[in-house]
């Protein structure tokens, strides 16, 4: 019949139209419908070959087989063209994993019944062969119920796919209705080719030309790539996006020439449009040597830049992105700069903030640690004294009352020091300058001595102490809490007894003379069972304790290390295990 014989001429010149089609349009790898429209163009070369096995098989078994394969092609070709519409009109978002999965589940299905339709006919209810010339092609009489279910899913999807990019051409510019209108008409040229056939709209057509119409489909999609940039330009409105967007923009040519800049790219350069189209991009972004440096020599990058502008320090999200023509070649570069300043001074702004709640806490808990240790001696010999006194004054002699009177006095006044001490100590973070004053090191010492004086009594250590001291400028309580820190962790944690050494070395300018050396260093050496490289290195962290064996929270040393630092010294630990340890401190001179 002439009908076969035509298919068998046109088939051949299809295939070769998609192949070229495919071929051309994988020329345009970046765009991201490129991978749809390959499967497309693969799937119509799957189902003419298909079709050709189909014609030239001399046996029915064999004409048959081809037909149902070619079933495998059909299925998939509505399914490809709504994802790859979906894409083009930036709907994809639609189209999820699982929603996939069951568009596909149909055509699996069809693919099962038509491989097995003779035990069920849901596919073909009845077909007859017929010979052409020398060959046999199969003619379906009439279809089973699930032909139609295939059917009505597969013109589902092609007019929902082609539903999205009529809609899409009327609300985008007049080069993408062009673009459009050639998919649309390479979508309905075949839809309606499978129409006629299915529908039997033509009397005698018994051959479906389906698979051949989408070679007028394929030249469709060539004229919308070669004329009107397909792939090059995406349906998105470049004026009311790029131009309204507060990011700056730059477009720059293979010669690092500016050609396009949107409005904000102009503020952020406080130029006119005609002083930077045209200009060289080193020329205009000389007074950002950062980003100069940036797309000079990369192609493609993302960084943060800092520059002045109006006598401030300004940080930008520099991204450079590479511009591709049809052959997949640089034809230049995108340059987006975005205003992160505030972002930045935020960041900053957060973090202060956090490193202050940090020592706030910090102090906070210092507080209720030394409340705990410090406080409670003293105030249970007030207590313990004070009952004593009422229980016992008539039976005491008055020097014994006044023994008792000088106790309670100077545990007093021990209070009142550490909660001095304490509220000093509070005033680490938020103290700007401190009044400084020539210190007494000598009665700094001995007044630790008093403050750990039950300690002192109670381990039985044993001091050993310079004959004098240098005199310092610097602020006494703070110093005094430090010497308090370094005494008491020797005394918990030296040998039995504590045998304790205090020290203090000169840091030399030029000589040995005091008034020339820069810092002196303050140290205490215990005759513990010292520390190895790890617990020095973490000693002066929060937190962190000497042993398990002694009560406390680990914030002593911290905090000592935090007034030290605060007094423009330094702090540190030499030890070795089984030789004891020297804690020091150093403290500048004036």
């Amino acid at each position: 019949m002439l009908q076969y014989t035509a298919y068998l001429v046109l088939a051949p010149l299809a295939a070769i139209i998609s192949v070229g089609v495919l071929l051309h349009a994988l020329r345009y790898r970046a765009s991201r419908n490129i991978p749809a429209l390959s499967w497309l163009m693969f799937a119509v070369l799957g189902w003419l070959t298909c079709n050709i096995f189909e014609l030239v098989m001399p046996t029915e078994a064999g004409t048959l087989f081809w037909a149902k394969m070619g079933y495998l092609f059909v299925g998939g070709t509505p399914l490809i063209w709504a994802r790859f519409a979906l894409r083009y009109t930036n709907q994809y978002k639609w189209l999820t994993a699982s929603r996939f999965v069951w568009f596909c589940i149909i055509p699996l299905i069809t693919l099962i019944l038509v491989f097995t339709n003779e035990w069920h006919h849901l596919m073909w209810q009845a077909y007859t062969f017929f010979p052409v010339k020398r060959l046999l092609a199969i003619q379906i009489l009439s279809y089973g119920s699930w032909f139609w279910v295939n059917v009505f899913q597969g013109y589902l999807l092609v007019f929902l796919g082609t539903g999205l990019i009529i809609r899409q051409s009327f609300k985008s510019y007049s080069l993408y209705r062009q673009q459009s209108t050639w998919l649309v008409i390479g979508s309905l040229i075949p839809l309606a080719g499978n129409v006629i056939y299915i529908f039997r709209l033509i009397p005698g057509l018994v051959q479906d030309y389906t698979s051949v119409t989408f070679a007028l489909a394929g030249v469709s999609f060539y004229i919308g790539m070669t004329r009107h940039q397909l792939f090059d330009i995406q349906p998105i409105a470049r004026d009311a996006v790029i131009d309204s967007m507060s990011d700056a923009m730059f477009t720059l040519d293979i010669e690092n020439r500016i050609i396009d800049v949107n409005p904000a790219a102009l503020v952020i350069m406080g130029m006119e449009v005609n002083a930077i189209l045209g200009q060289r991009a080193a020329q205009v972004f000389s007074p950002w040597s950062g980003m100069v440096e940036q797309f000079k020599d990369t192609l493609e990058v993302q960084t943060d830049i800092a520059t002045e502008y109006q006598q401030q320090e300004h940080h930008y999200d520099l991204r450079i992105l590479p511009l591709y023509d049809r052959r997949n070649a640089v034809t230049g570069r995108l340059i987006v700069v975005r205003d992160i300043t505030d972002r930045k001074a935020t960041e900053v702004a957060l973090r202060e903030r956090t490193t202050e709640l940090e020592i706030l806490n910090e102090q906070l808990n210092a507080f209720a640690h030394t409340v705990a240790h410090d406080i409670k001696d003293p105030l249970g010999g007030v207590v313990a004294l004070s009952t004593l006194l009422r229980e016992y004054f008539e039976e005491l002699s008055p020097d014994a009352i006044a023994e008792y009177l000088d106790l309670i006095t100077n545990n007093t006044m021990r209070l009142a020091s550490i909660v001095d001490a304490l509220l000093l100590l509070a005033s680490v973070r938020q103290l700007e300058s401190i009044n400084t004053e020539m210190l007494n090191m000598a009665l700094i010492v001995a007044n630790v001595k008093k403050r750990l004086s039950m300690l002192i009594d109670e381990r039985q250590a044993v001091f050993v102490t310079p004959e004098s001291w240098p005199e310092i400028r610097s602020y006494g309580p703070w110093v005094e809490e430090v010497w308090t820190n370094y005494i008491s962790n020797a005394i918990k944690y030296g040998g039995t007894p504590p045998q304790i050494e205090l020290g203090f070395s000169l840091h030399e300018a030029g000589n040995s003379k005091l008034d020339a050396a820069s810092s002196v260093r303050f140290w205490v050496r215990d005759n513990g069972i010292g520390l190895d490289v790890d617990q020095q290195v973490q000693l002066f962290n929060k937190f962190t304790r000497l042993r398990d064996t002694e009560p406390g929270h680990g914030l002593g040393l911290s905090i000592a290390r935090n007034i030290v630092e605060k007094l423009g010294g330094e702090v540190g630990v030499e030890s070795e295990v089984g030789q004891g340890s020297t804690f020091w401190f150093t403290l500048p001179v004036s």
